[in-house]
């Protein structure tokens, strides 16, 4: 029996991740794993300390519903987190059908390396991923953006409440593409939107959007490395300085030139890493088309301009309140379905995407 080479990188990079997930757990510092010994803690005793931060309950009661605590104990968290990403990843594109493109499995299995380490644990990266998948899958018509923003929104709801704002701004980057805009002007309208709901931020919660980024930092004692932490470089007094500190910190993360100066081996390696996937979102997004703006898009077409749409959405609310690199890293491993589907799909050459269906 004849495996196509895209199956068997798959399952290569399954077991491999498998096993360095409990390398993993057994050299990394216990920094990478406080959520994990935060929801562990939640899940032996749902009346923990921690009983008041409704998101690390409702992540446990959710691992609580697979079996963790009762039928499995903690130790398989670990394989089943990471399974379940490399299973979301996989049939979020349908990787084992796609053609064989050696350089794009590669980055993926650098992607998997990040993915082994936030998702081999309990987490509530696990279940984004999953639903990041789902909004995939659901965003080849209008009406399955429409679902999958349904889908998002349950997410928001129990897990993460500013994924509402991602679907927002994903919703304009999307409304954009469809009357044919382009991406500049996408972005300026988006920008704009910022400016709105910073106002109402302040008004409603009493703090600028990008003052989420101080109440971690506010709380490093939580945190034994706080090397890679960004500040807001402006105080915060008006909607043009929450917009100015969101889009810095956006292009901070986007583009981590200040981690070289870090010297660091590791620095050094993420910044590598984050610039490559830039270079290589912006190139797909100039020659991949999708963007057209078409009186009738393909579903190929929806389905790439919703999940670059993401993307951009996706890194713009981290750019308000991420603290530093490292969380941030985290947090876009949850991207890896929405990538994996872009760089497939892109080609890096100028073909036409509605002629191939990677994806259906």
């Amino acid at each position: 029996m004849r495996v196509r080479k895209s199956t068997a990188t798959l399952l290569l990079v399954w077991l491999g991740g498998l096993a360095l997930a409990y390398v993993a757990h057994a050299v990394l510092p216990q920094r990478y794993y406080i959520d994990a010994r935060i929801i562990e803690a939640v899940i032996d005793n749902p009346l923990s300390e921690w009983e008041w931060s409704p998101s690390f309950q409702h992540t446990a009661i959710a691992w609580q519903l697979l079996g963790f605590g009762t039928l499995w104990p903690h130790a398989l968290a670990a394989a089943a987190g990471y399974s379940i990403a490399i299973a979301s990843i996989a049939w979020g594109v349908r990787m084992a059908r796609t053609p064989w493109q050696p350089a794009v499995y590669l980055l993926l299995a650098m992607w998997c390396v990040a993915v082994v380490i936030y998702h081999g644990q309990y987490s509530k990266e696990m279940f984004a991923i999953v639903v990041v998948a789902v909004i995939l899958r659901l965003s080849g018509s209008a009406y399955g953006v429409a679902a999958a923003v349904l889908v998002a929104l349950a997410y928001a709801a129990v897990f993460r409440s500013y994924w509402a704002l991602i679907v927002v701004l994903w919703l304009m980057l999307l409304a954009g593409w469809r009357i044919g805009i382009s991406w500049p002007w996408r972005l300026l309208v988006v920008f704009v939107a910022i400016l709105l709901l910073s106002a109402v931020s302040f008004k409603v919660m009493g703090f600028w959007l990008s003052d989420g980024r101080t109440i971690p930092l506010e709380n490093r004692d939580l945190e034994v490395d706080a090397t890679t932490v960004i500040f807001n470089p402006l105080d915060n007094t008006s909607e043009a300085t929450d917009l100015a500190n969101s889009a810095m910190g956006w292009l901070t993360l986007i583009l981590p030139f200040y981690l070289f100066q870090l010297g660091a081996v590791q620095y050094v390696a993420f910044a590598l890493f984050q610039l490559l996937n830039t270079t290589l979102f912006v190139l797909a997004a100039r020659r991949a088309g999708g963007a057209s703006g078409a009186r009738a898009p393909g579903t190929d077409s929806w389905r790439y301009a919703a999940a670059t749409s993401w993307c951009v959405a996706f890194t713009l609310v981290q750019g308000m309140f991420e603290p530093d690199f490292g969380s941030f890293l985290k947090h876009a491993t949850t991207l890896a379905p929405m990538l994996a589907f872009i760089f497939l799909s892109a080609r890096f050459v100028p073909a036409p995407l509605r002629h191939r269906t990677l994806a259906s």
